[in-house]
């Protein structure tokens, strides 16, 4: 039998592969942002966090290697805080609203 990912266990193994570079996603993610899970939002949504990741760098007025030890998480990527960041806003917010 052939195995194959889902749309967010691959976008996971392909940012455990370029964490600089993929910026990972989940179902509610994948929904609020692009409507749906499919290739085409996927690349959306690695367009949406390059233009994200270059505003951030533009505003905070650093590099990318200097980014996260200012925010506090100096072993992490661009493209992994604005996961958590839309984690905590979108995946978080949305179990939220289900619970309550």
């Amino acid at each position: 039998m052939r195995r194959t990912l889902g749309p967010t266990a691959a976008a996971k193994a392909l940012y455990a592969l370029r964490p600089n570079a993929i910026m990972p996603w989940d179902a509610a993610i994948a929904a609020a942002l692009h409507g749906g899970r499919d290739g085409p939002a996927f690349a959306a949504h690695q367009r949406l966090g390059r233009q994200w990741a270059a505003a951030v760098l533009a505003e905070a007025g650093v590099e990318e290697r200097r980014l996260a030890a200012l925010v506090g998480r100096p072993r992490i990527s661009l493209a992994k805080i604005l996961d958590e960041y839309l984690y905590v806003s979108v995946t978080m917010s949305a179990a939220v609203s289900r619970e309550g």
